[in-house]
């Protein structure tokens, strides 16, 4: 089509298809508008500053996160024992038992993971072919960043984790499920600062 043919028809009050759809059309399609609104909210976030955390809740989130870890690492070491023993830690080997059913205690739960133990739950301070399993962590139990302590208090059959009020455990087990939580005080920031002990 020759240049003049559209002058003439624009002349005459005739439009062509094309320039019909241009003028029908609106100035941007929505797509469009939704992502430049998208990238303009976005921009708008990351130019208005996060108000900083205060230094107490900087330290009750600190802590909070180092007592997730440390349950996390405490949980993997009793789960691992189980694997290899077939039974969850803190039982004292059957040579010592005295009851007739197993007798759990705190000593035997920190020494059965961070010493070697053979498939009866008995513990060498020795890496040993006797003693094969373990240790499944580097050393005594984690500080618990909440309460400050490494204690452990084992529940009795059907106590429940959420009975235990007193502050000086820093972890709850329940032998029965092989269940290690972090003994959960209302946060003082005096312990979420302290060097692990």
């Amino acid at each position: 089509m020759h240049p003049t043919h559209d002058l003439e028809d624009l002349d005459s009050g005739r439009r062509s298809p094309a320039s019909r759809r241009a003028q029908d059309a609106p100035l941007l399609p929505w797509p469009t508008i939704t992502l430049v609104a998208a990238v303009i909210g976005l921009l708008l976030m990351v130019a208005i500053p996060m108000r900083p955390l205060s230094p107490k809740r900087a330290m009750e989130l600190q802590a909070t996160l180092r007592t997730e870890l440390a349950t996390r690492e405490l949980t993997l070491a009793v789960q691992a024992y189980h694997h290899d023993h077939g039974q969850w830690p803190g039982a004292k080997p059957a040579a010592l038992q005295t009851l007739g059913r197993a007798e759990y205690n705190s000593i035997w739960f920190t020494r059965q993971l961070s010493l070697s133990s053979n498939a009866m739950g008995e513990v060498c301070p020795q890496l040993l072919p006797e003693y094969p399993h373990g240790p499944y962590l580097s050393e005594r139990l984690p500080v618990n960043p909440r309460t400050g302590f490494r204690t452990l208090r084992i529940l009795e059959r059907g106590e429940r984790f959420e009975s235990i009020r007193d502050g000086i455990y820093g972890w709850l087990y329940n032998p029965e499920s092989g269940e290690v939580r972090a003994h959960q005080l209302p946060f003082s920031g005096k312990h979420a600062s302290s060097p692990l002990r």
